[in-house]
Formats: C-alpha cells, structure tokens, sequence
C-alpha cells in the first residue's frame, strides 16, 4: 500500500473509532456532496438509481465531473476516465450516510485488489468473476433488505420494529459480509468450506491478523445476536423497553446502526474494486461473461439515463421489462429520443 494511501487509512480509522457518524436531519445529501437536488435522486429504488444519476448528471456534467473528481482526489488521479461504472461508485460512495467507514473500506479494497491484480492477475480475475455471477442473488438481497426496512419503518410497535430490525441484520450478515469475506479471503489464497457459517466466516478473517480489511469485516459479525435470532431466542421486553437477545439486554439502535455499518463496509469494498479495475484496466482479463436478466436490466437502466429519463424503479416479468419514469411530456420523450 502506498504511504500516502497508509496514512489516510489510519487517520480514517482512529477517526471511525472516536467519531459518532450521523446525518443531519432533513439536510439535502446529494446537493452537498453532489450538486444535485434531492428531488432528482431520493425518489424510487436504489436498483434504478443509477438511471437517475447519469440523467441529472447529463444536464450538467463538466461541472459536476470537477466537483466529483475533487472530492475523491484521495482515491483518483484526473487522469483516469470517468466511466458510467466507475462514476456511479464513485457517486455512491460520496452519498455514504457513513463517510468515514465508507472511505476507509474503500481504500483498503482498492489497494487490496489492485496488488493483486498485479501479483496474480489470473486469480484475481476468477475470484472477481464468480462474485459478478452472483448478481442475482445480490439484487434479491438488497430487495429483500429494502422489504425490511420498510417494514420496520410502517411498524407501530417496538416488537414488530424490533423483528425487523433484527432480519435487516441477519440479511445484511448472510448477504452482504458473507459473500465480501468469502470474496476477500479467496483473493488472499484461502479456502472456504462449501455452505460456512457466519462463525466460520469469522474465524478465518480472525484467522489473518493484522490484514486490515479482513479485521473490519470481521467486527461487523455479532454472532451472539445471529444466533439468539436464528434460534427465536430473542423478544421485545415491554416493562423494561428492551431488546432481549438471547436473554440479554440489546439496544435497538445498537443493531440498526451494525446494520448500516456492515452494508457501509460492504458497500465501500465493490466501490474499491470498480476504483482497482478502472486503474490497472490492462491486467483485467474479462473473459466470456454470462449475460443474465440483472445485466441487462442495467443495461436499460443506463440506455435510460443517458437520455434522461429519471427511472423510479424497474420491474421484470419473464420477457416484459417495465419502467417507473417520472411524468413525461411528449416534448419530453423527443429531447431524449432525439
């Protein structure tokens, strides 16, 4: 790892360990980090974001390259193209409602898996591609942890809103760390047993000391609250006002905020790697990839947004394919189709 890159990681680190990480109630994000508005961005799904994005960015995008290129001047140099890929990550990471955990884990993936694309170019790329192939399980899981939220948003009671609380953790676990720790791990030469558990997750990234990215991943695993909700061993005291797991008392908030900051991890590990590849695009081997329904619902996403249709949300049945776009005029439709 570079020094400069080393120092930054540090600092982000002693930052993350004594520094609350909070987001101001009603501030406009994306005006703050991006340029944008709020109302172009937070209406609709994460899945179709992207759309939104490179629609908003069209209208503007010299300006708005510099004023992102600015802000992750700690990650690229002006030099490196800014591809649709790489701009969305880089985009996403700025919006991170957990910055500094979001930008360490981002940095350590990037060094992580840039070394070994130089060292093992071949491993790395085969690593790299049986994740991709699980595209769709990953879409599922984030609908899924999306299905979550709003349930504990529409909850009326502390123990419905704690049930849900407590599936956000465990799809965020089983989901999100697990398959970023099996991923980090094989690229570091390790085995992972067919079908491991959390527990054994956690071992083996325990099991490489000091390896930075790995003892993040590894503190985000309570297995005491995994196995206290796998088992029912958990309820909402409501003489106390307490989170019971496994017999002991939990604060609420204590596991929505594990739950962020897992998915912030994880999250900050994809955007190193789209920073790896984008830097050292000439050892990337890419192979024949699998064309699958997420690919090319992406891919119509983004034919999407680059002619500025802000998509709400996209749907697919077998072969229809259906978008949720913003009130259209027919002027509208003839500036993007023209």
């Amino acid at each position: 790892m570079p020094k400069l890159a080393q120092a930054i990681a540090r600092a982000l680190e002693t930052a993350t360990r004594n520094h609350h990480q909070a987001s101001v109630p009603d501030e406009d994000t994306y005006r703050r980090t991006l340029g944008l508005s709020d109302e172009e961005m937070s209406h609709g799904s994460g899945v179709a974001v992207r759309a939104r994005l490179l629609a908003a960015w069209a209208k503007n995008p010299k300006n708005l390259d510099r004023r992102l290129r600015r802000s992750m001047k700690h990650l690229i140099d002006d030099s490196l193209p800014l591809t649709v890929k790489l701009l969305n990550h880089l985009a996403m990471l700025a919006l991170s409602d957990r910055p500094l955990e979001a930008h360490r884990a981002t940095l350590l993936s990037r060094d992580l898996v840039a070394s070994h694309l130089k060292s093992e170019p071949e491993l790395t790329c085969s690593v790299m591609a049986r994740h991709v192939s699980q595209e769709r399980e990953l879409l599922s899981s984030h609908r899924g942890q999306i299905a979550y939220r709003d349930a504990y948003n529409r909850a009326e009671h502390h123990e419905e809103k704690a049930r849900a609380a407590l599936d956000m953790h465990r799809a965020a676990l089983e989901g999100d760390v697990k398959r970023t720790a099996t991923v980090v791990l094989e690229l570091l030469g390790r085995t992972i047993p067919q079908g491991a558990s959390l527990s054994t997750i956690r071992d083996l990234l325990v099991a490489q000391g000091e390896q930075p990215l790995c003892k993040l991943l590894a503190s985000t695993i309570h297995s005491d609250w995994r196995n206290a909700n796998a088992h029912e061993e958990f309820r909402w005291d409501p003489v106390d006002g307490t989170l019971l797991l496994g017999g002991q008392p939990t604060d609420l908030q204590a596991v929505l905020d594990a739950v962020i900051r897992a998915r912030t991890i994880c999250h900050g590990f994809e955007h190193g790697v789209a920073v790896a590849y984008a830097q050292n695009a000439s050892l990337i081997n890419w192979g024949a990839e699998e064309a699958t329904y997420v690919s090319r619902d992406f891919a119509i996403l983004q034919a999407a947004g680059e002619v500025g249709f802000s998509v709400l949300d996209i749907r697919r049945q077998g072969s229809l394919v259906r978008l949720d776009v913003l009130d259209l005029s027919i002027n509208d439709v003839r500036e993007g189709l023209s």
